[in-house]
């Protein structure tokens, strides 16, 4: 009521915060009120009060808690639940009777009116180490979840799998008999049964079915050691998931890089080509059914259309594409063309390869960019051969084509592709689009002209190999782009410019000592023709080092890498450079 009757000045960014709750006010029901603060509150922790129909929650942020999360990236802190907060009923637990070094293991009852009320106030959050979140009431089997809840709510134990649980601690009363009351729980994490728990809330608060009656089984681990959850929760996850098919990219969504991959892309607005403010982002959908589950959370209608302005469904991708344009990128049409899932795996494991030689390699905002270019490469693809498909009445092979067509261009455009320019602009150029239609009718008559099956035959390397051996007639026009392509300078992002540039600076610091003196690269490069400890390109590069530094010229950042390799065999093998 006293927010009617302050006076706000339509120039004050607090204005349309004060329109927005007025607008909303009778249908709000929850309010979360955070404090910020650079002081240190010692820990106070948050607390919650209801006035009338709406709970009023109110979150700390102090320095001591910006600190961790800077320092470990965890945007948000772990769930704690105090189950005597949410519910009057008692949660009765009975315990395995293993002691296990890695976890503890406890079996119960769980009311659906309780994990209803949970995942009101604690929504996906619950379901952060699930590996995929809401696949909306579309998905058949959330779909009878739903029919058993309206129709047969005293039949969903019998039908149910039930929750599998992890937490780091639990706090118990001791009832006897290998019996437990659970009091409330650190880190509570559902990373089995997330579909039942969002289609439970769905019912409940959507549907307004009353689900009482309504009870299902919940299996909770408590992990002992932190370094144990990331290994035990996938597997729980992976092994006790047999509801909803789970494919093989799911397991990969609590994998570090596709997490910080989601994060960039929350933060990303890609450019209005036309000039104006209508900026949007690109959506990565890291767990399968997010995208939905995000769109559903804004409430409102009209909400919901605001947010799929700024998040098109056009401009949505999950793993299975973003490596489909990868791996296209990287040359290797034939992988792509084995199937969505396996060609992931390939892309995955060569993310891992990377990851094994820098392991702090993590996506950024250069590297986000860079992939929506490619996407969008990819896209336009799709549409154009589509196209022909139907103007010409050709057969099919769509996916093939645009693989084996994608890949041809970056082959014989050196890659150098302006990835920066179709970011900018959000479509690829006129000229691009001329040249792909020329090389679409040349790799549909190279796949079609062989004894195999055609699908199967575009997934052989030798069906690439043939292509990249192949001298077709282009068209002078596809010619001439590609000779002004290769001469050409290809434009780079400032940011990955100024990163290189930075981790080059980063590299030279932490070996400077080492490149003073040029007498001693020489005496290295002869001591590793010597006694073999080095090979020898190691031997040649250590001597280029000593030219480089000798006549003052710049190392580049490649060389350097080396020469850090190097000086590290050296010293573990005896080499002093002090000598």
């Amino acid at each position: 009521k006293s927010i009617q009757g302050l006076v706000i000045p339509p120039s004050s960014e607090a204005y349309d915060v004060q329109k927005v709750i007025q607008q909303y006010w009778k249908t709000i029901t929850r309010v979360r009120i955070i404090f910020l603060t650079d002081g240190d509150t010692k820990n106070s922790p948050g607390w919650t009060e209801e006035e009338g129909k709406v709970e009023f929650s109110y979150d700390i942020w102090d320095i001591q808690r910006f600190y961790r999360y800077q320092t470990s990236g965890e945007a948000l802190a772990p769930i704690e639940i105090d189950f005597s907060e949410l519910t009057n009923e008692d949660i009765i637990l009975v315990k395995s009777d293993t002691s296990q070094k890695y976890y503890e293991s406890y079996l119960g009852f769980l009311k659906g009116n309780i994990l209803s009320a949970m995942y009101d106030k604690f929504s996906t959050r619950l379901l952060e180490r699930n590996v995929r979140l809401y696949l909306q009431a579309r998905s058949k089997v959330n779909k009878g979840i739903i029919h058993t809840l309206e129709n047969q709510p005293f039949m969903f134990l019998a039908y149910n799998n039930g929750l599998t649980v992890i937490a780091k601690s639990i706090k118990l009363e001791d009832l006897g008999n290998n019996s437990f009351k659970l009091l409330s729980a650190e880190d509570f994490q559902i990373v089995n049964g997330g579909q039942t728990c969002a289609s439970i809330w769905e019912t409940s608060e959507r549907r307004n079915v009353n689900i009482d009656q309504v009870q299902l089984v919940m299996k909770l681990n408590i992990v002992k050691e932190k370094k144990y959850v990331e290994e035990i929760a996938p597997k729980i996850s992976r092994y006790s998931n047999s509801q909803n098919a789970v494919n093989p990219a799911d397991f990969s969504s609590n994998d570090p890089f596709q997490v910080e991959l989601q994060n960039v892309s929350r933060n990303i607005y890609a450019p209005d080509p036309s000039g104006g403010g209508q900026q949007s982002r690109w959506f990565y959908e890291r767990a399968r059914g997010s995208y939905m589950t995000e769109k559903n959370l804004e409430g409102t209608q009209a909400r919901k259309r605001k947010w799929a302005q700024i998040n098109p469904t056009s401009q949505k991708f999950d793993k299975l594409l973003m490596a489909k344009a990868e791996m296209a990128f990287m040359q290797y049409p034939d992988t792509v063309c084995v199937g969505g899932q396996k060609n992931f795996l390939k892309y995955l494991s060569a993310l891992q390869e990377a990851r094994a030689v820098n392991p702090q390699l993590l996506p950024d905002e250069g590297f986000f960019k860079k992939l929506v270019a490619k996407i969008i490469i990819w896209k336009s693809l799709e549409r154009i051969v589509g196209r022909q498909n139907r103007e010409l009445d050709l057969q099919a092979y769509r996916g093939q084509i645009v693989a084996y067509v994608f890949s041809y261009y970056v082959l014989k455009v050196a890659s150098k592709i302006d990835l920066v320019e179709i970011w900018n602009n959000q479509a690829i150029s006129e000229d691009m689009e001329e040249v792909f239609k020329d090389l679409a009718m040349i790799v549909r008559d190279h796949i079609k002209d062989t004894t195999y099956n055609v699908t199967e035959y575009c997934k052989k390397e030798e069906c690439w190999n043939k292509l990249k051996s192949k001298k077709p007639k282009f068209s002078d026009f596809t010619k001439k782009h590609f000779s002004k392509i290769k001469d050409g300078d290809m434009e780079e992002f400032e940011e990955v410019i100024q990163q290189r540039e930075q981790k080059k600076k980063e590299l030279k610091d932490s070996i400077a000592p080492y490149l003073k003196d040029a007498d001693k690269w020489f005496a290295l490069a002869k001591w590793g023709a010597q006694t073999k400890f080095l090979q020898p390109y190691q031997n040649s590069m250590s001597f280029t080092v000593g030219r480089k530094i000798a006549n003052k010229q710049e190392i580049s950042e490649k060389l350097l890498f080396q020469a850090k390799k190097i000086i590290k065999i050296a010293q573990q093998k005896g080499y002093s450079f002090d000598d």
